[in-house]
């Protein structure tokens, strides 16, 4: 959603539009119990770089009133929080983190080293934190080195032209087959259109680094304080 304002360019409404719906208003939509285990896995994450296990998510369900099952069912459909259906509970996935190793990492000032979604999920979670934090990852198949550092609202790239392409592939049950594999950085534009031109078969925008970190604020910089 389109911070108060704040100007919507062209490309960002069509990215918007290409996207699956947006995070923030499916979190409003859940009721004040869903919410609280919801945020609860939020928070573990942010945390300790992992989910809580299943025994803290049953305690909070059971405080609240509610199944954990049930709401993980339902947050799965609503594709906020994938779980392994292998084990009890077992969160995989909550955008924007992830538990399981990914090419993105965000060291948080204070907090753990997390591993995020895509390169967008990466550049949200110090804004949903309002921590300083550095993003950590790889440029696709040159395995290009990048960080960037998000600090008292400066931003500081490396390498200073390195820009987000984000692209989808068909279209997938959830966010994490479908585009997650595809939002990426890139150490240049000209390394960004290399790398379209050998994948004609995945749609992408290429984004400028300012579009880039508008879309991570609206994505998930009050993910927490709606959550909670």
């Amino acid at each position: 959603m389109p911070v108060p304002g704040e100007d919507v360019t062209d490309l960002e409404r069509r990215v918007l539009a290409a996207m699956p719906s947006q995070l923030l208003e499916k979190v409003r939509a859940l009721p004040q119990s869903e919410r609280k285990l919801y945020h609860t896995v939020l928070s573990g994450f942010a945390e300790t770089g992992q989910p809580p296990g299943p025994d803290t998510l049953e305690r909070v369900a059971a405080q609240s009133g509610v199944d954990a099952s049930v709401v993980f069912a339902k947050l799965g459909n609503l594709d906020m929080v994938l779980t392994d259906p292998g084990h009890r509970l077992g969160v995989r996935v909550a955008y924007p983190f992830s538990a399981e190793p990914t090419p993105h990492q965000v060291m948080i000032d204070g907090g753990p080293t997390v591993y995020a979604m895509c390169a967008i999920d990466a550049l949200g979670i110090p804004r949903m934190l309002r921590r300083t934090g550095v993003a950590i990852s790889v440029e696709p198949e040159t395995e290009a080195p990048i960080e960037v550092l998000m600090q008292d609202g400066q931003v500081t790239w490396k390498p200073p032209d390195c820009t987000v392409l984000l692209g989808r592939a068909a279209r997938c049950a959830d966010a994490a087959s479908g585009f997650c594999p595809f939002i990426n950085f890139f150490t240049s534009p000209h390394s960004a259109r290399a790398w379209t031109a050998r994948h004609p078969d995945v749609e992408v925008w290429q984004l400028g680094q300012d579009t880039a970190l508008r879309l991570a604020r609206r994505s998930f910089g009050d993910l927490l304080t709606v959550a909670a």
